[in-house]
Parts: structure tokens; C-alpha cells; sequence
């Protein structure tokens, strides 16, 4: 549940800014591991601040880093997912952006409302 807000904060800057930063496709794909380990390491040390550990994933062996929260095997899977995200970006994952933005925005209402009663009771 944790990954999943966080994911959610952080794919407009995976996504659209890091297009908009990188006008290349070409190094957008080869730069996207190192995009995918920045969400990583932002995260990963942002639930470790809240809850002492990283609830959400850990990586282990020689390849893992900053306290298990980047894997640098996964280089391979991370460029693959570049390139799918960079080829099916305008065709795809812009027209489901629009259908998802109003959904993820009732979402964020409710959970402020929520989060307001809890608040009070407290």
C-alpha cells in the first residue's frame, strides 16, 4: 500500500517532467535507470524516515545499495521499461493519464476527508 502512494506522488516526475527535462528519446530510454533509482532511493529512504524501515521493498547481494533500496542488476529490466514507456507513451499512457486523473483526484479528496476525521478524533 505504501509503494502504491508512493508511485502515485512520484510518476508525473517519471513521467512527464522527465520527458519534458530530456528532449531525446533516444537518452530518455538509456538515462532511465537512473531515473527508476532516484524514484527508488527517494522513496525508499522516505519510508524508512516514517516507519524505521522500508515497508514497501528491500533489495539484497553485492548489487544492492543505499540501504537495499536500488538493486544495480536491475539495470536491464529498467531500460526495457524505458523503452516501453517511451514508445507507447503518446499512444497509451497519455489518453489513460486522462482517464485516471479524475479518479486519482476523488482518491486524494477522500483520503484528505479521511484523514480530517481521523485528525478530529484524535
Amino acid at each position: 500500500f505504501a509503494q502504491f502512494w508512493m508511485n502515485v506522488l512520484y510518476t508525473p516526475v517519471l513521467l512527464a517532467a522527465y520527458r519534458a527535462a530530456i528532449p531525446s528519446a533516444l537518452l530518455r530510454v538509456a538515462l532511465f535507470p537512473i531515473n527508476v533509482w532516484i524514484l527508488e532511493i527517494i522513496h525508499g529512504y522516505a519510508l524508512i524516515c516514517m516507519f524505521g524501515r522500508n515497508i514497501a521493498w528491500s533489495y539484497f547481494g553485492w548489487d544492492a545499495y543505499c540501504h537495499g533500496n536500488i538493486k544495480l542488476t536491475y539495470f536491464v529490466p529498467w531500460l526495457l521499461l524505458g523503452l516501453v514507456i517511451e514508445v507507447s507513451y503518446d499512444a497509451v499512457l497519455v489518453p489513460l493519464g486522462s482517464l485516471a486523473t479524475p479518479w486519482f483526484s476523488e482518491i486524494a479528496t477522500l483520503m484528505a476527508s479521511v484523514t480530517l476525521f481521523v485528525s478530529s478524533d484524535l
